[in-house]
């Protein structure tokens, strides 16, 4: 009997370590105000998106919000304001940042969150699936 408690609770923790990778990973809008309307005010999960399935999945830390100013016309763009929303790979020791150049102004910032580059808000999902293994354990074992 004691056995086959075991064996539940191996597949029971394989099963949640499999399927952790996708709940441990970031989801982030991404978009870009000059292509898609709406980026600016993100209000739906219209672009929201799993980064763990992108090219470069699993190296992904964070989200990224970019407001960037283009001053005055030059190389074919025309004055405006954009909003760029992505993953991260990286990320800078801040998390905003400022840069300035000739004709163009540009805040980053950098989030870690599910949903971050929009509006702030938590995910538990890894937690409570680590909190209902946890819970299993000590109830079989």
């Amino acid at each position: 009997m004691n056995s086959c408690l075991g064996r539940i609770v191996f597949l029971i923790l394989l099963f949640v370590l499999e399927h952790l990778n996708t709940s441990l990973a970031i989801q982030c809008y991404l978009c870009n105000s000059k292509y898609q309307e709406g980026c600016d005010e993100v209000a739906d999960d219209t672009y929201l998106k799993n980064c763990s399935e992108l090219k470069e999945g699993p190296k992904y830390v964070g989200c990224r919000k970019i407001d960037q100013w283009i001053d005055f016309e030059m190389l074919g763009e025309s004055k405006n304001k954009r909003i760029i929303r992505q993953c991260a790979l990286d990320t800078e020791e801040k998390d905003c940042y400022y840069r300035a150049g000739y004709g163009s102004r540009t805040n980053i910032c950098h989030c870690f969150e599910d949903k971050c580059n929009a509006a702030a808000e938590l995910s538990v999902t890894a937690g409570i699936i680590m909190l209902g293994v946890f819970s299993l354990i000590r109830l079989f074992v």
